[in-house]
């Protein structure tokens, strides 16, 4: 055997290992040329020894244009700071020995365009000592990278509309096959809604959390979508439970994941503003109807005034010129007065409620306003229903407008009629006194302490539902059929008793009746008497133009004026009368004209007739106007103001203070 010196044993040990090295590159170099992953051989030194086309075409650039791995990471990082990150890493891997690392990476490709890669590097060792080769291999996993951006995204849209859309938003899963529904989200606007956190409803039932929810309809949709997947709309209804109240509309739909999801709203405030905007849709309906009643009560009351003027005016001429004393027929033309008189007090009435008269308050009794209205009632209530009124004051004096105290006595007397038409029963008034104090123990509202007068309407009827006692003072809210009323009178009632320092509560049972007690504020005055003693009707011999288009009423002036003395000259046609008086202005000493007339209305006339002689004395009589009230006039100069029919003392004593107050 041949004698192998140590040195050639080591040479030709270190010649085995390059033989084995260079096998082992040549390994790599084959296994990244064939690899269809991108992939390239780097030296520890630096030098890129294998670059496939693979990596060529991730990259772009040709091997010959990556020769190293400054020019690679130059070329492909532009980011100085990712370069050197990239570095660190590759160092790191070659002194620790590691045989894999991964780090992912945005790279620029020759073209310019920017895509995303993750990089493996693998150390390659030959033998058992120091690694020799790093192989490096690059996946780019740009459109995973944009997917799952894009999924990040979506679900942080998903999340910013979930949280923030105005609507409540709930999701549901089915459990125990649709029998019942868990909560698996619940949104902001939800929260806010139901004034519940999302963590106290996550993984409870639908029924534990909103009790009320089958009865109220929900829960029948929630299975019916959950079965067919056809979404549905449930109309806006009113929820309740032990903890909440409102209006909701819901929109209940399926997932792909079989979730139910339901989207909705709490409509409460626009339910109500809707109902709140009926409610004045309706009275702003009632008003004009009101108005156009009360032009009509206007036209009616014109027309019908004159017709009273005649029958009034012309009883008093019997009366006073024809008629013996002891004549029976005395008696019944008599009753004939008393009854214009009382229709010309509805006609007040009427166009007190339609808010055409002066509602100037004068001291009154209570007692006598109350007698007359129930003597006028008592043909309208059916007879089996009794009245009876009793008062237990001395002093019944108030500080009232008349026409409104007999509409409020007329309102609530037929209210309690109303309410015994079927039965019949007992309708007493009562009239008494009252000492309010400041430490009363009586509910009034805002009543001053003082000395009252409570006037009490019972009936023993059906009574008033405690459900609606606290709404009947509304406008237009009645329980009665169209064609029984329009909810107005209470309210009016109410009304006027405020107007006149007073108040009004009502007591009821169902079944047993009710009772209205009313209270004004007492009038400390001299009492007035009923029956006032006038003294003789005032005369004089004056010229008076009277100026009237209505045949009967100039008629009828015409011998009233002169039966008290005075010389009369009338006309038909309120021009004619103007061109009269302009002929001879010094021959008239007082005008008295109609003020509705064609052409020329009296209020006119008379300021033109003015013009002429402003010294001349006007009397304006009107069955109604809505043009010009009694203050208007007398602003204008015109002396009195006189409502038809006018009896004969009233127009005795307006035609001579019109003619003394000339003298003065």
């Amino acid at each position: 055997m041949e004698n192998i010196s140590y040195q050639d044993l080591k040479r030709n040990v270190q010649l085995l290992e390059d033989k084995v090295q260079g096998l082992e590159l040549q390994f790599y170099s084959t296994m990244c040329t064939q690899s269809p992953v991108p992939t390239f051989v780097l030296s520890f030194g630096g030098k890129i020894l294998k670059y496939n086309e693979a990596m060529e075409r991730l990259t772009g650039y040709k091997h010959h244009e990556m020769s190293d791995a400054d020019t690679f990471f130059q070329k492909l990082f532009p980011n100085e700071e990712i370069r050197k990150k990239i570095y660190t890493e590759k160092n790191n891997l070659i002194k620790s020995n590691f045989m894999v690392n991964k780090y992912d990476s945005v790279i620029k490709r020759k073209n310019g365009e920017i895509r995303y890669v993750e990089f493996s590097f693998y150390t390659i060792q030959p033998d058992s000592n120091a690694a020799k080769f790093l192989m490096v291999q690059g996946s780019d996993i740009t459109g995973h990278r944009e997917a799952t951006q894009a999924l990040q995204e979506s679900e942080a849209r998903f999340k910013a509309l979930f949280n923030n859309i105005n609507s409540g938003l709930a999701i549901y899963k089915a459990v125990k096959d649709g029998e019942d529904f868990i909560f698996h989200d619940f949104n902001l606007w939800a929260e806010q809604i139901e004034n519940i956190k999302k963590e106290d409803v996550l993984g409870k039932s639908v029924v534990d959390v909103f009790p009320g929810i089958i009865d109220f309809g929900l829960f029948d949709i929630f299975q019916r979508v959950w079965k067919t997947g056809r979404p549905e709309k449930f109309p806006p209804a009113y929820y309740k439970d032990h903890r909440i109240a409102g209006w909701r509309e819901n929109y209940i739909f399926k997932l792909p994941s079989g979730e139910i999801v339901a989207i909705y709203s709490d409509i409460t405030k626009q339910v109500m503003a809707e109902e709140k905007r009926k409610k004045l849709e309706e009275q702003l309906h009632q008003s004009r109807k009101m108005e156009s009643i009360g032009r009509l009560a206007g036209g009616i009351a014109h027309d019908f005034n004159n017709i009273l003027s005649a029958i009034s005016g012309f009883t008093e001429l019997v009366l006073e010129n024809d008629i013996p004393e002891d004549s029976p027929a005395r008696d019944s033309l008599e009753e004939v007065l008393k009854a214009s008189y009382r229709a010309k007090d509805i006609i007040k009435h009427i166009l007190a409620f339609s808010r055409k008269t002066d509602m100037q308050q004068n001291p009154v009794k209570l007692g006598i306003l109350i007698k007359e209205t129930l003597k006028m009632l008592r043909a309208s209530i059916p007879s089996t229903i009794e009245i009876n009124y009793n008062s237990m004051t001395q002093s019944d004096m108030i500080l009232a407008t008349p026409s409104q105290i007999e509409q409020v006595v007329m309102n609530l007397c037929t209210n309690a009629a109303h309410a015994m038409h079927n039965i019949g029963g007992v309708l007493s008034i009562n009239l008494d006194d009252v000492v309010i104090g400041n430490d009363s123990t009586i509910d009034y509202n805002n009543i001053k302490p003082g000395e009252y007068l409570v006037m009490s309407v019972t009936d023993n009827g059906c009574g008033i539902d405690p459900g609606i006692i606290d709404h009947i003072f509304e406008p237009y809210f009645t329980t009665k059929a169209k064609s029984e009323g329009t909810g107005i009178g209470l309210a009016v009632v109410h009304g006027i008793v405020k107007n006149h320092g007073g108040d009004v509560t009502v007591t009821s049972k169902v079944g047993e009746g009710t009772t209205f007690t009313v209270l004004f504020p007492k009038y400390e005055c001299e009492e007035l008497s009923e029956t006032i003693h006038d003294s003789d009707i005032k005369r004089g011999s004056e010229r008076v133009l009277f100026v009237d288009d209505e045949e009967q009423m100039v008629k009828l002036s015409k011998l009233m004026i002169q039966s008290l003395g005075y010389e009369v000259v009338t006309e038909m046609s309120s021009v004619k009368a103007f061109e009269l008086f302009k002929a001879q202005p010094d021959f008239f000493d007082l005008v008295i004209t109609d003020q509705t007339m064609p052409q020329l209305t009296g209020d006119r006339l008379a300021l033109k007739l003015m013009e002429i002689r402003p010294d001349l004395p006007v009397i304006l009589c009107t069955g109604y106007s809505e043009l010009i009230t009694s203050d208007e006039a007398k602003a204008m100069g015109i002396k009195d103001y006189l409502m038809k029919p006018i009896k004969k003392r009233e127009l005795a004593d307006s035609i001579r203070n019109a003619l003394e107050y000339k003298k003065r």
